[in-house]
């Protein structure tokens, strides 16, 4: 009887050790057919070392295997204060931040999207809200997947330093003047996530504005807040103007790699990964576009109600997942995803004769934290191992200033303020030109 009761703890952590495995198998294998089995890899080894570790439980006192649960459900009550933590950490720095924005801008518009866009509304029908493509990555039963917002639409983003900016989208719904389209040519096309959109500022002051006003030449803005690299592929493959001579390729080492494991798990987002020539023919799709845009302005604006963003709710799936903690001691690297990625923009640029720029964004984390640069080093090597041009905004831009957290709003973690994407555009044509 004793030595059953001896082997309850054993079988308890073999049985907690194989679920773990079953689980990670059925996520990458079944759920997400092998395309995220790098991301994965690290659950793996930890189902396995756990298994070993339950095998040899067999062997240890009872006394050794009861003090070995103590410390597991420690570790396990320890993970969950500390991600309860970052969740209530994570809102008292937004109402931290809102204070002292205040406090240096006593005019700060503290509305809400669902507040301005009501407010907008009273005065021009035409108005809407950003919907951006990554919000549909998690949509399973969809026929067709969006890569920019509702068209010709004076479009609400985002406010960071003070006012909202609203752009008048164009005929696909990106933040360029329409004219900008029938150009005899575009000397560049731009890629990327919200700093590329221009996200929370203004025409001029985005970076596309200042590269057309700095070159006199055509700039095409295909960037989308929340796109990661399958995204900015997709949006390559769908919308680059034939006439385009050059692209330039917009990385943010912020949250790139993490965009791209949720990307790779929406069923279309997949065909372009699979299949270098698929095409969902999006451009002559568009009044179906407006209108799959208009469901989701509905959906967006019901996260405000009550005055209460999605960024200000407690996400119970995120914590039960432990999001924040495993973020921390999981860190995701450019894989072979990225790579093959990469490698097919090359290739069909090198098609079309048209020269790639890839350029490297620092986020504000870097200046604020101490920062390791394997991440960088890696994605340097990786991209000129490939012969494309690396231009990187760390070192040409931000660490030659005396502070480069002045390049964010009110020094706070953002996007870039207006002297921020200033800086990187005058550099990017100072290099390009």
């Amino acid at each position: 009887m004793k030595k059953i009761l001896e082997k309850k703890i054993s079988l308890l952590f073999i049985l907690i050790s194989l679920s773990i495995l079953i689980y990670t198998f059925y996520k990458s294998e079944i759920l997400h057919h092998g395309y995220l089995k790098n991301y994965y890899n690290s659950y793996y080894t930890l189902s396995f070392i756990f298994i070993f570790f339950s095998i040899i439980t067999f062997f240890l006192s009872k006394n050794i295997n009861f003090y070995i649960l103590l410390i597991f459900f420690l570790l396990i009550f320890f993970s969950y204060s500390y991600e309860f933590y970052l969740h209530s950490f994570g809102k008292k720095n937004l109402e931290t931040q809102i204070k002292l924005k205040l406090l240096e801008n006593p005019n700060f518009d503290t509305r809400n999207k669902l507040e301005i866009f009501n407010d907008l509304k009273k005065k021009n029908k035409n108005i809407s809200i950003a919907t951006y493509p990554a919000t549909r990555t998690g949509m399973g039963n969809i026929n067709i997947f969006p890569l920019s917002g509702r068209s010709n639409t004076e479009t609400i983003n985002c406010n960071e330093n003070g006012n909202y900016s609203i752009f008048k989208s164009d005929r696909y719904g990106f933040n360029n003047p329409d004219k900008e389209w029938e150009s005899n040519k575009i000397h560049y096309a731009l890629l990327g996530d919200s700093f590329v959109m221009g996200s929370c500022v203004n025409r001029p002051n985005d970076i596309a504005s200042v590269m057309r006003r700095l070159s006199k030449k055509s700039v095409i803005n295909l960037g989308y807040g929340g796109n990661g690299p399958l995204i900015q592929f997709a949006t390559l493959v769908e919308y680059l103007p034939k006439n385009t001579e050059k692209v330039i390729w917009f990385y943010f080492e912020g949250n790139d790699l993490d965009d791209l494991k949720n990307e790779l798990k929406n069923k279309i987002l997949q065909k372009y990964f699979v299949n270098i020539d698929f095409n969902q023919k999006l451009k002559n799709k568009q009044k179906i576009l407006d209108k799959e845009a208009n469901k989701l302005i509905i959906s967006e604006i019901e996260k405000y109600k009550n005055n209460k963003s999605a960024s200000e709710a407690f996400n119970f799936k995120k914590f039960i997942k432990l999001y924040f903690f495993r973020n921390l001691i999981i860190k995701i690297n450019p894989d072979d995803n990225f790579i093959k990625i990469l490698n097919n923009v090359n290739i069909l640029l090198k098609k079309k004769n048209i020269k790639l720029y890839f350029v490297y964004l620092p986020s504000y984390k870097r200046y604020k934290f101490v920062y390791d640069q394997f991440h960088l080093k890696k994605v340097k090597r990786l991209v000129l191992s490939m012969d494309i041009n690396f231009i990187n905004m760390d070192k040409e831009v931000f660490s030659k200033e005396i502070d480069p957290l002045e390049l964010f709003p009110y020094q706070m973690d953002g996007h870039y303020n207006v002297k921020g994407y200033e800086k990187v555009a005058a550099k990017l044509i100072e290099i390009i030109e």
